[in-house]
């Protein structure tokens, strides 16, 4: 019978291989999905009441409640959901060192401040459900927003939109400059629950194309200015 020889390099060239792609598949990159603060790994939750870390890191989890292995955010875009469990009530910072492509951003409790060098990229509409409060003072840029949830979304970096927002609920505290919008809508009827409040604080320099109080007459809507600037460059 004839011997067969085995080349053990051959062999280890192979488990070699097979273990890169095992790794290169490891982030959330292949497709969309919602991912959920958490930066103490599988262990239920998302890390305690002040969850503070790096967006960058792997602080991100598919589960709900925080209880499978994490990992980092990758390509996206993706859903950002803060947070898994329920124990990260109180305020906590989540810093972005590169840009990010988001498809949505929730805040279910606690009060997050993303803050950093990097930027949120926005694709389309891109829905913020907010409730209480939630500052961004990272670059935005982009998109535009669907602003819902009856909370407040804070934007204090540069803002540089290449769309709209459209308010349906809460509140939308403006304290640092805005370019780029095509619309800034209040009383928006999809979904709205009735109550929409703009703040422009100073700092903010904000140039739309256009503004529109839809359904203004039946609607509870506040305009707050109290030392920004609000130039509409387009016919309203």
């Amino acid at each position: 019978m004839k011997s067969v020889s085995r080349n053990p390099f051959l062999r280890a060239l192979s488990l070699s291989t097979t273990a890169t792609v095992v790794l290169t598949l490891g982030a959330f990159t292949a497709s969309a999905a919602d991912l959920y603060w958490d930066i103490d790994g599988d262990i239920g939750g998302a890390g305690g009441a002040a969850p503070s870390g790096n967006w960058d890191d792997a602080n991100w989890s598919t589960s709900a409640a925080g209880d499978v292995a994490t990992d980092v955010w990758g390509a996206g875009p993706h859903a950002a959901i803060f947070s898994a469990g329920a124990d990260a009530v109180d305020a906590f910072t989540v810093n972005v060192a590169t840009g990010v492509a988001l498809s949505s951003l929730t805040t279910q409790e606690g009060t997050p401040t993303i803050s950093g060098s990097g930027a949120l990229q926005l694709g389309g509409s891109t829905i913020f459900n907010i409730v209480g409060t939630t500052t961004i003072s990272a670059d935005v840029t982009g998109g535009g927003i669907d602003k819902r949830g009856t909370g407040n979304l804070v934007l204090s970096g540069d803002s540089s939109f290449g769309g709209s927002i459209r308010m349906h609920d809460g509140t939308l505290t403006l304290s640092g400059p805005v370019t780029g919008l095509t619309e800034l809508s209040f009383g928006w009827t999809g979904g709205s629950s009735g109550v929409q409040n703009l703040n422009i604080e100073a700092g903010a320099d904000v140039t739309i194309q256009r503004f529109a109080l839809n359904d203004w007459y039946y609607t509870d809507n506040i305009v707050s200015h109290s030392g920004g600037t609000l130039s509409i460059t387009g016919t309203n």
